[in-house]
């Protein structure tokens, strides 16, 4: 199963999804939006620390299909100069096929809404924390608390 935890570094958010991944000494995949790493960059800096992946989100979180495709690459860079992957999810899963063309050039397109399958993937957002399951099982951890 891959963690994925989109649109942070989010403060009171991403520092318990670290505590929580480092307690099950687990890794995860963050696509950090650009606007939330220049606001939390101590985050970043963790994720990094804590030996987890980055992958960029945009810079503010735009969806391909309502952005211009020079705005959204721009966006796209701007976030690229601040998190450094070769991972790109789009926000909202959405992209058009000449934003995704030009940005396959730097990067692999991970879209996880079209490729999402019923077992084996759990994705946090920055509106809050999305039951993890595989198949009809929910992931909870010790405590009982849904992961």
């Amino acid at each position: 199963m891959y963690l994925t935890f989109d649109d942070g570094p989010a403060a009171g958010v991403t520092d318990k999804i670290l505590d929580i991944l480092h307690q099950f000494s687990a890794k995860a995949t963050f696509f950090c939006v650009g606007e939330m790493v220049e606001k939390n960059p101590e985050l970043l800096h963790r994720i990094k620390e804590e030996g987890h992946a980055l992958g960029n989100h945009t810079y503010k979180h735009e969806s391909g299909w309502k952005t211009e495709n020079a705005a959204y690459f721009r966006s796209y860079l701007a976030c690229h100069d601040l998190v450094d992957s070769k991972l790109f999810r789009p926000p909202y899963g959405r992209i058009s096929k000449s934003q995704a063309k030009l940005i396959k050039k730097r990067s692999e397109i991970n879209n996880f809404i079209k490729k999402a399958k019923p077992y084996g993937l759990a994705s946090i957002t920055r509106s809050g924390p999305l039951a993890m399951s595989k198949g009809s099982e929910t992931i909870k951890d010790n405590k009982g608390k849904i992961l």
